[in-house]
C-alpha cells in the first residue's frame, strides 16, 4: 500500500503543476462590462418645441429637439462619461419663447435622466433615476 499511494501522490502532485501552469480564464465581471447608457428622456408638455442642450463645465451640448406635447429619448454622448459620475445641467430652450436650465444634477453611467417639461416651463422637473 506505501508504494500505491505514493505513486498516487505524486501522480497528483504532476497533475497540480501541470495545472498550475495552465492558463486559467477568469469569469467576466461587472466591471469588464461595458457601461449602460446614461438616457434623457424629455416629456414635453410645452405649448412650442424645445431644444435639449446638456450644460458642463461651461460648455452647451445640444441633444436635440423635443416637439409639442411629445416625448423624446437622448443617450449622453460617450464623451461626458470619462468618469465615475458627472455633473451637469439640463437646459430646455423653447424656440421663440423661454429657456430654463435644471439644478445640476450628479449622474453616474446608466442613469436615467427624466425631464417634465411644463405648459410653462417654471412648472418643470427632472428627476434621475439610478440603475
Amino acid at each position: 500500500m506505501g508504494r500505491r499511494a505514493a505513486l498516487v501522490a505524486m501522480a497528483l502532485l504532476s497533475l497540480t503543476e501541470i495545472w498550475g501552469c495552465w492558463p486559467l480564464r477568469r469569469s467576466p465581471t461587472a466591471e469588464d462590462a461595458e457601461p449602460k447608457p446614461t438616457i434623457v428622456v424629455v416629456n414635453n408638455g410645452h405649448h412650442a418645441n424645445v431644444n435639449i442642450y446638456l450644460l458642463r463645465d461651461g460648455i452647451r451640448t445640444l441633444l436635440g429637439k423635443v416637439n409639442s406635447l411629445q416625448r423624446r429619448t437622448f443617450q449622453v454622448p460617450r464623451s461626458f462619461q470619462f468618469g465615475p459620475f458627472i455633473d451637469l445641467r439640463v437646459v430646455a430652450d423653447a424656440v421663440g419663447g423661454p429657456s430654463l436650465a435644471f439644478q445640476e444634477v450628479r449622474i453616474w453611467p446608466g442613469d436615467e435622466i427624466k425631464v417634465y417639461l411644463g405648459d410653462r416651463l417654471q412648472q418643470s422637473w427632472i428627476t434621475v433615476r439610478p440603475q
